[in-house]
């Protein structure tokens, strides 16, 4: 070890580790950052061992049943990856070979754990001294599939390049010197994929399966998974997630994609067995435990849900998130009291959290029971935060309070005022669908027609173009899904064009005809979505005298997410309550119905039908 240079890294990555400040769980499984090794042997050719070297170490440990290592840049770096170790050092000369000093550091406390002091022969080089070092650290390893020096710099100097084109020079250099170098392939599959270049990643994946299994089995996993996801295919992706987290058992991060992937796809029980799986991986990663209790939540284990999140606290004890996303598993299964009290947590620790949004969470969770001036009193704190920071869609926000707490009158007539603002086609949009929830269509296409003249961007030229669609000719159910195949014939906006229709079906009355869209539109919304599906379907259900088929589907309530625009939101809310007193008026719990009834017409100002 060098006296002079080990030491100075050591101090400095003991008080990097400190200021991290991370709460550490034990864990079987260790994460390991690589840093670049020094080069001390003063040869300018001998530089690009730096990164090599760690990342020959990083390949040699990857799959093995109880470690994960990754590479950093720097020890700036360290912080914030829950390493649970870290490994750093330098290589020199040592006569006609060469030689490796390094430590192994325990994340959590600074201290070294093992000291490494490896040897390659004269003419051996980086793959060499790496063996050397694996075996000095006792690591379990495996066959990398490349035994080339040359192939080796081509892929090291390919990770490197600052640009797409010679990075891929450079993998094309170490494929050609190592025809089964899985790891190349990976490498440049996976950065064609970021530059955009789908089909150039998909060609190199297919070069790298021609090999079958030439190439190593962690390799084929990852390029398994990066083809189905160019390809869109969500139950592949799934296939390979699987795969590849097998083959990688001390990794988390396939589980986490795992995880998303089955929310995503409305497999819940499955996320939460990935994200558990993910987080026993990698017991420090707030994130995942993140996920993890909302994956619960939608599995309706809310003391699951709660317990996570309180790990996940526990490691973010400064953060707001923990309380709010609390809140939020709370509010999704209807226990808005609780909700309310750590949405205001949430917000006494942090004010300025989701832009001083939660103000707006607790009026939700206010608003739910029926307490609609104790709701307004925080509405109207969190317009404060809306004005003070410069929002130009304020009275947009305030009219759409008030029109969904009963005040329609108001909510019509603060949006007439704003037709000659700023955002006059959000709200010409707006008043449309609300003409539509009112019966009136002449009106509606009136406004819809202003809405799409006055639309100066993307996202409100097409929310002028469903409102032209909704507000078109009455008509049957085939002709409404005619004219929504004319109307979003692009292949991009088949979600609207499914949404679309799902509302016309709806308020033309015809509940039976979108009964089947709305059904393959609930299947596609994953319950993290705001999107009240849900409710739609229950609608469709009580108007055609299927109460008895609603089941749970009026158990959950998707979380208030502050500036998300929800412009359809005044098809389900108040109607959930009617519909919630429908249901409970068919179980026979006439006394629940009624108390539901009454806080439909609280909010709605109608009477009962």
């Amino acid at each position: 070890m060098s006296s002079k240079r080990l030491p100075g890294r050591l101090a400095g990555l003991a008080l990097c580790l400190l200021v991290a400040g991370c709460a550490k769980q034990e864990s079987l499984y260790q994460r390991i950052a690589v840093l670049p090794f020094e080069n001390l042997a003063a040869e300018a050719g001998l530089e690009w061992m730096s990164r090599g070297l760690a990342e020959v170490l990083v390949l040699e440990v990857a799959g093995s049943a109880r470690a994960h290592a990754f590479t950093l840049g720097s020890l700036r770096e360290v912080p914030g990856t829950r390493a649970s170790h870290v490994l750093h050092g330098y290589f020199a000369r040592a006569g006609a070979g060469l030689r490796l000093e390094a430590v192994l550091e325990d994340g959590s406390r600074g201290r070294v754990v093992t000291r490494v002091s490896a040897r390659a022969p004269a003419g051996g080089g980086v793959l060499a001294l790496a063996h050397a070092a694996a075996r000095e650290l006792k690591w379990q390893t495996r066959a990398l599939g490349v035994s080339n020096e040359a192939a080796l710099r081509g892929y090291v100097e390919g990770l490197a390049a600052s640009d797409a084109g010679a990075a891929g020079e450079a993998f094309q250099r170490a494929v050609a010197a190592e025809a089964d170098f899985g790891a190349a392939y990976l490498a440049w599959a996976e950065r064609l994929a970021v530059a955009g270049d789908a089909s150039g990643a998909r060609r190199v994946a297919a070069q790298a399966a021609r090999l079958g299994e030439r190439v190593a089995p962690i390799e084929r996993a990852r390029l398994a998974v990066l083809e189905a996801a160019l390809a869109g295919d969500r139950a592949g992706q799934q296939r390979a997630l699987l795969a590849l987290a097998q083959v990688a058992p001390a990794e988390s991060e396939a589980l986490v994609r795992l995880g998303s992937l089955e929310v995503a796809l409305g497999r819940y029980t499955g996320a939460v067995r990935a994200y558990q799986q993910a987080a026993a991986r990698d017991p420090d990663n707030a994130l995942v435990l993140n996920q993890l209790g909302y994956a619960q939540s939608y599995t309706r284990d809310l003391e699951g849900a709660a317990q996570s999140l309180r790990r996940y606290a526990a490691l973010r004890p400064e953060d707001a998130n923990p309380l709010d996303s609390l809140g939020d598993v709370h509010y999704y299964l209807g226990r808005f009291a609780e909700a309310e009290r750590h949405y205001l947590e949430a917000w006494r620790k942090d004010p300025s959290f989701l832009g001083g949004g939660e103000p707006y969470k607790v009026a939700w969770a206010r608003l739910m029971p029926g307490k609609r001036a104790a709701a307004d009193e925080l509405f109207a704190k969190y317009i404060e935060v809306r004005k003070a920071s410069g929002d130009p869609l304020v009275e947009l926000r305030r009219a759409e309070w008030e029109y969904l707490t009963g005040r329609r009158k108001e909510a019509a007539t603060r949006l007439e005022g704003l037709t000659k603002g700023a955002p006059s086609a959000r709200a010409w949009a707006q008043m449309a669908v609300w003409s539509l929830d009112a019966g009136d269509r002449v009106r509606a296409r009136e406004y819809a027609a202003r809405a799409a003249a006055a639309a100066r961007d993307p996202a409100a030229g097409l929310m002028a173009r469903v409102c032209q669609y909704l507000a078109g000719p009455e008509a049957g159910a085939p002709e409404w899904a005619v004219r929504a195949e004319r109307t979003f014939p692009e292949p991009a906006l088949g979600s609207v064009k499914r949404s679309a229709l799902a509302y016309a079906l709806l308020w033309a009355g015809q509940f039976g005809a979108a009964l089947p869209a709305l059904k393959e539109l609930y299947a596609q919304t994953p319950a993290s979505s705001a999107e009240p599906v849900n409710v739609l379907l229950a609608w469709a259900l009580v108007e055609t005298g299927r109460a008895s088929e609603v089941g749970d589907l009026l158990d959950t309530y998707p979380a208030p997410q502050p500036g998300v625009e929800l412009p359809f939101q005044c098809l389900s809310f108040p109607r959930v309550f009617r519909l919630r007193g429908a249901v409970l008026e068919k179980q026979g719990r006439r006394a629940e119905a009624q108390g539901a009834y009454r806080l439909f017409e609280a909010l709605s100002g109608a009477a009962r039908s």
